[in-house]
């Protein structure tokens, strides 16, 4: 007999709008811009918390439940609505994330909001198809981690960058911080140590080009979501 969680499982393969990860979006004016931001949020193994559209600044780092795959979607309306995401963020395992205290966003009207307790107030998000215009943001289908900054493992992430050329400029900066890391550490009498203790690019990445190449593509899931 199938336990729950495998039942679970099951379901989320079968259904191409459910996904076992969740994903960190990153705005910028710009691709530039949030590259440069993608760029920060590796080298600090950190995301920092906003209160950018959140009630009563409550301080959240955001995610999307959308799967890779549907990302071309979820920048088009975000363009339509003027919100500033781009091509790049960071995947985490959603039950990881979970296991953090991160929860999906309360779709409901302002006057719902007062009604919840205070621990649960993060997570609202007006919706009101009624307004004029309608206020709705459930295709960003949100997930919330109420914390200033949530420290990333690299073991427990993904990052997702918009292109191999992407990917590329990731590896060439990292091998160069590490060239100078080993300059510091080690004399010129014992450069041939400095391979020993290199260190190579810890972050798996996930280059959205395989979507645009390759129509239907699927990419393997990263098993972020089983890491305990």
């Amino acid at each position: 007999m199938e336990t729950p969680r495998r039942s679970a499982a099951t379901t989320f393969r079968r259904r191409p709008d459910i996904s076992p990860n969740l994903l960190h979006l990153v705005r910028g004016d710009t691709r530039a811009d949030a590259f440069a931001s993608l760029r920060t949020i590796v080298a600090e193994h950190c995301l920092r918390g906003s209160d950018s559209d959140i009630r009563d600044g409550y301080r959240c780092v955001s995610f999307t439940e959308a799967p890779v795959k549907q990302l071309r979607d979820v920048y088009r309306w975000s363009t339509e609505r003027d919100l500033r995401f781009q091509a790049y963020g960071v995947l985490l395992g959603k039950d990881y994330l979970y296991s953090l205290g991160g929860r999906p966003v309360i779709y409901q009207s302002d006057v719902e909001y007062e009604r919840l307790p205070e621990s649960l107030r993060y997570r609202h998000m007006r919706y009101d198809p009624l307004a004029d215009p309608p206020v709705d943001f459930t295709w960003q289908r949100e997930w919330r981690l109420h914390a200033d900054e949530l420290h990333l493992e690299p073991e427990r992430c993904c990052i997702v960058v918009a292109s191999e050329a992407d990917r590329a400029v990731l590896l060439h900066e990292y091998e160069e911080h590490e060239e100078l890391r080993m300059e510091a550490l080690v004399s010129a009498d014992h450069a041939s140590l400095a391979d020993q203790f290199a260190e190579s690019f810890p972050w798996p990445v996930i280059s959205l080009d395989v979507f645009r190449e390759t129509p239907g593509a699927r990419v393997a899931d990263p098993g972020l979501s089983r890491q305990g």
